[in-house]
């Protein structure tokens, strides 16, 4: 294994009742890839159609409780977007945590009596220190299976890892073989991860890396509309991306839940923070934008009111901090 470089970068999250982690160590490896052994296909009722799939819509259990951000989730589910496989975070519904390994739309070469395209996953190890994979093997794109005349000859291999012993997530590359496509946008996004996902809003905190794979670097986006498919013109293969927390989230106990309120939001003027269970305690309100950059910092032992029409339009987090716990949430300025 070799190891290519090291970056830190600090996140904005969000949570009501619970302590997670604000940073991680994003490292980069180069590691020959191995295709999964002894792993279980999803099943074929998610194909759809008769020879495989182009939008399976499917869940598979991670064997474990894996803290996502400090959400806990149990499910990995992919809704019919490429290799986007979301959790559901169990305290924050509806706010989806999501892992995109690649931003291509894959479809199966089987559909054209090729060698099938295999999603399967698997589960190993002890517990505490269980590590659940997802691989898509052999995966073709969509416009060589359907809008194309000629064989196609793009194949796919690579898989996202989870860790139960310290939560960290990897993205794994092997052979990526696929045509150069002119990149659609400046910077050249290899993976992203959403930290935190309105379906309604089509609004969140993504975190994308881009670059060349062995020089890359991370950037946070708030709308997935700025994400593009086909926008990596370069293979990435024996490449691994590992995102390691520096601290393991836990949960508060219900003798230790906190309940506070912000109000209104989404808001475009004002927005009233209300520290409930917190009031009389000497608590540091910070705000910062989609880029992490502090907007906002103000020390209070009471509710205040934070003037936010001068703000741009799009997702912050909101933290409140305490000696003893930190807690954040997410607000709209429209």
């Amino acid at each position: 294994m070799q190891k290519i470089c090291i970056t830190f970068f600090a996140l904005s999250l969000f949570a009501n009742s619970i302590i997670c982690q604000n940073s991680y160590e994003f490292i980069i490896l180069e590691e020959l890839y191995n295709p999964l052994e002894k792993a279980t296909l999803i099943d074929r009722s998610s194909y759809d159609y008769e020879n495989g799939w182009d939008d399976p819509e499917f869940s598979v259990p991670i064997g474990f409780t894996f803290s996502f951000l400090g959400n806990e989730i149990e499910s990995l589910d992919q809704i019919g977007l490429g290799s986007l496989m979301f959790g559901m975070a169990t305290s924050q519904a509806p706010l989806f945590c999501g892992l995109m390994p690649v931003g291509f739309d894959l479809a199966d070469r089987g559909i054209v009596g090729e060698e099938p395209s295999l999603i399967r996953y698997q589960t190993t190890g002890n517990p505490g220190e269980r590590v659940f994979a997802i691989e898509w093997h052999n995966a073709g794109l969509y416009e060589e299976i359907f809008e194309s005349d000629t064989v196609p000859v793009s194949s796919l291999n690579f898989q996202i890892w989870l860790y139960e012993i310290d939560h960290s997530i990897e993205f794994r590359f092997g052979s990526m073989m696929y045509p150069a496509f002119e990149p659609k946008f400046n910077e050249q996004i290899i993976t992203s991860i959403f930290l935190d996902y309105n379906f309604s809003s089509d609004e969140g905190n993504i975190l994308t890396l881009s670059g060349h794979p062995a020089f890359c670097f991370l950037e946070n986006i708030n709308s997935a509309d700025e994400l593009g498919i086909y926008s990596l013109s370069y293979y990435v293969n024996a490449m691994v991306y590992r995102f390691e927390p520096t601290s393991i989230p836990f949960s508060l106990d219900e003798n230790n839940h906190v309940s506070y309120s912000i109000y209104p939001n989404p808001t475009s003027n004002k927005l009233t923070v209300d520290l409930g269970d917190l009031n009389g305690v000497i608590t540091t309100i910070k705000l910062y934008d989609a880029s992490s950059k502090l907007i906002f910092e103000q020390e209070s032992t009471s509710s205040q009111t934070i003037d936010v029409s001068e703000f741009a339009k799009g997702m912050y987090s909101l933290e409140f901090s305490t000696d003893e716990q930190v807690l954040r949430s997410q607000i709209i300025v429209e």
